[in-house]
């Protein structure tokens, strides 16, 4: 008797926001969800028929709400002014 396997999963794993490739043109790129911007703020997410929109960014391009993406020696090399902060009240005795 011959047993028959049915394997529903699929074959490759999903896209997701964060996935990374690396093109010979291109680098490095991450996909991420393309957002509706007004005066620098997102306002939303855009969708097409209840679907979301990605786009493929390079890293040095990412907005700072898609950062998180990012391992933290990547924020370091790319955006080294927002990890190190601005030293807000440091050294000025603050009470």
């Amino acid at each position: 008797m011959t047993r028959i396997h049915i394997i529903s999963a699929p074959t490759r794993p999903k896209p997701q926001a964060g996935d990374r490739r690396i093109t010979k043109k291109h680098g490095l790129q991450i996909r991420v969800q393309c957002m509706a911007v007004w005066c620098r703020r997102p306002v939303s997410r855009l969708v097409s028929n209840g679907r979301p929109v990605f786009s493929r960014v390079k890293p040095e391009h990412l907005e700072f709400w898609d950062r998180h993406h990012l391992t933290p020696e990547e924020r370091e090399r790319f955006f080294p002014e927002v990890v190190h902060g601005c030293g807000h009240m440091q050294g000025r005795g603050a009470a």
